[in-house]
């Protein structure tokens, strides 16, 4: 039971924090006040960061995922 409330947790946090810089990136997308190398540079970076937090995501439900399946054998 507390397993399943610590993935729970953990996904809610990583799902959030996604959510959150995918809306960064939105607002960066539409910014006009800054030159354009700039912008997508910035751009690259928080798609880096997005990537590493989704990377995150997948082996963190892989690795419940597999202590769930030993739990049940």
């Amino acid at each position: 039971m507390t397993n399943n409330r610590l993935t729970d947790i953990g996904t809610t946090k990583l799902i959030t924090e996604k959510n959150l810089m995918e809306g960064q990136l939105e607002e960066l997308l539409m910014k006009s006040d800054i030159g354009l190398e700039e912008r997508v540079d910035s751009t690259i970076k928080k798609l880096k960061e997005i990537s590493h937090v989704l990377t995150t995501l997948t082996l963190w439900e892989s690795y419940n995922n597999n202590n769930l399946n030993k739990e049940n054998d």
